[in-house]
């Protein structure tokens, strides 16, 4: 028995919320329980002073978790999903840069007892990729469902979305 075209493309798209919320979920949780660890980690990619590190310390997690659970429960979908977009960007970002100045660092990513057995590498760069990529496809999906494909004229109903 085929499943109809529709109903695959639901399945996919809550698969793929619930992984990248997921995601961004359990980084947020990992960075909540090590503080200082992640503020470590964030100073060791050496793009910000201290007091930016410190901000971005204190806020990151925070962030993450908010997204995260408006990606899943799919609160605002198609915005949340563009927001975890930001984040993979700037976290991409960073792990590019790091990469190019040929940093030997841990992510900072996950726990931090994982990763400093596994610093970053291309693998954590392509990870972080696919997430973003993830996360735009479905804030594309997420905007067709919801009638607002773009914002350019919609000339079947007349009106600016």
């Amino acid at each position: 028995m085929r499943m109809p075209r529709q109903a695959v493309i639901s399945l996919t798209e809550r698969v793929g919320r619930i992984a990248i919320g997921g995601v961004l979920i359990y980084a947020s949780v990992t960075k909540f329980t090590q503080p200082y660890s992640f503020l470590d980690s964030v100073y060791s990619y050496d793009l910000v002073g201290p007091r930016a590190g410190v901000l971005i310390a204190a806020t990151l997690p925070t962030a993450e978790l908010a997204v995260g659970l408006a990606v899943i429960f799919g609160i605002a979908a198609p915005g949340a999903l563009l927001a975890a977009a930001v984040l993979f960007s700037a976290f991409s970002f960073a792990i590019a840069s790091a990469l190019w100045r040929g940093l030997d660092i841990a992510c900072g990513c996950f726990s931090s007892q994982e990763v400093l057995r596994h610093p970053i590498g291309y693998a954590t760069l392509l990870r972080t990729l696919a997430l973003l990529s993830g996360s735009i496809a479905l804030a594309v999906l997420a905007s067709l469902r919801d009638g607002h494909p773009t914002c350019i004229r919609d000339k079947q109903q007349h009106r600016e979305c």
